[in-house]
């Protein structure tokens, strides 16, 4: 093998190895949106049970898993138990 193939196929290897990183990227912010959409629904349960137990909707993202600093989403209980997930799709990281 020349040195010209090798720089060659090192050539391709490198624009290959770049296609991989930026569709990997691509499906990152997808499963980001995914994953506040998931934890939006799961706050609309925790405020349903809330308003089951003692007739009021808690504000559960103030509970989340790390407190208010990892609701990094801003999600928020409504006064009629709805969560607001329109931040969803401009989740950033």
């Amino acid at each position: 093998m020349t040195l010209i193939e090798l720089m060659i196929v090192i050539l391709i290897l490198g624009i290959l190895a770049a296609i991989v990183v930026l569709g990997i990227g691509a499906f990152q912010d997808t499963g980001d949106e995914v994953s506040c959409k998931t934890t939006a629904r799961e706050l609309e349960s925790a405020a349903a049970a809330s308003y089951a137990k003692d007739n009021t909707y808690a504000n559960y993202a103030d509970y989340l898993k790390g407190g208010v600093d990892n609701n990094k989403w801003g999600l928020t209980v409504g006064a009629d138990g709805t969560v607001n997930d329109g931040a969803c799709t401009t989740a950033s990281t």
